[in-house]
């Protein structure tokens, strides 16, 4: 319901309410001065515009976690698993082994490839397997920089394979699957929304990580650095369900734009999360061998 109604010092509000599911009723409003044609106006359009968009909405966060592509040095000693992947690399390159290191170059590759800087380099894509003619292909070892998803990696380690057939490396019990689980979060928020709004400024690294895994979905797609941004055009009046996922080191913008919505009609608000559980981490599963035979192959 849009009303106009006067107030005191002859001030004119332009407002639009409706009941929420506690029966609360809630809306949203601009004041203008009646002497004030030109406001007058826009307070009456502004209203006018957001009360098209409003409706009953669901809200459907994709729950990344922390981001850990890119840490600090100093972040990288409170983590087990790039302290594991570094002191992997010094084994590997202490055995007389090149090491590749599978990631993206920043911090935490330059991290662990500092523990061997002479025997590590850095494979950021399968294109990259062509340039290591230089690596003897009986002494190599791969190591997987915490922070990329492992699906990428396994691309990557296909290939490596394919070329050098003798590579060793980490077991994958030692691999990070929190780049995996951040994007597959994202992707199972895009599938289920209408509109995805990804929060963050567009010039920090992980804004245009997590807009790169959105773009291919086909979900309509904005990115804010202010819920003030949220225009009413994107909404419209068939977006049903909105997703939101938000840079690790701007979480509060998810419930700022969580109240902002709210004030769009009666919300639901959900979380998606996205886990990988290791079932025996750091213990690998050996099946004994039971036929005689069959050993003594194996052993020959």
């Amino acid at each position: 319901m849009t009303v106009r109604a006067g107030g005191p010092g002859n001030g004119v509000l332009f407002a639009v309410t409706y009941w929420d599911v506690d029966g609360t009723v809630v809306g949203f409003g601009a004041a203008a001065h009646p002497e004030d044609p030109e406001s007058m106006a826009l307070a009456e359009e502004a209203v006018e515009t957001w009360s098209k968009v409003l409706r009953t909405r669901r809200v459907l966060i994709a729950a990344t976690g922390s981001a850990c592509a890119d840490p600090t040095p100093e972040v990288d000693a409170t983590c087990p698993l790039v302290a594991r992947a570094g002191s992997r690399v010094r084994e590997y390159a202490d055995r007389g082994d090149s090491v590749v290191v599978l990631g993206q170059a920043g911090r935490v590759t330059d991290h662990l490839i500092g523990h061997a800087p002479e025997a590590a380099v850095l494979l950021e894509s399968e294109a990259g397997v062509d340039d290591l003619d230089h690596i003897a292909p009986d002494q190599l070892s791969f190591v997987v920089a915490p922070g990329i998803p492992i699906e990428d990696v396994a691309q990557m380690l296909a290939a490596l394979r394919s070329r050098f057939p003798r590579l060793r490396g980490q077991h994958p019990d030692e691999f990070c699957y929190a780049a995996s689980d951040r994007r597959e979060a994202l992707r199972s928020v895009a599938a289920a929304s209408d509109l995805l709004l990804v929060c963050g400024d567009r010039e920090e690294p992980e804004t245009a990580e997590l807009l790169g895994w959105a773009r291919p979905l086909g979900c309509r797609t904005r990115q804010l650095t202010d819920p003030a941004r949220l225009r009413p055009e994107w909404l419209g009046i068939a977006t049903a369900t909105v997703g939101i996922v938000t840079i690790s080191s701007s979480p509060h913008l998810t419930n700022a734009m969580v109240e902002v919505l709210s004030g769009l009609g009666p919300l639901s608000v959900a979380h998606r999360r996205v886990s990988t559980d290791l079932v025996n981490a750091g213990t690998p599963v050996i099946t004994p061998i039971s036929t005689p035979r069959f050993a003594a192959q194996l052993n020959g």
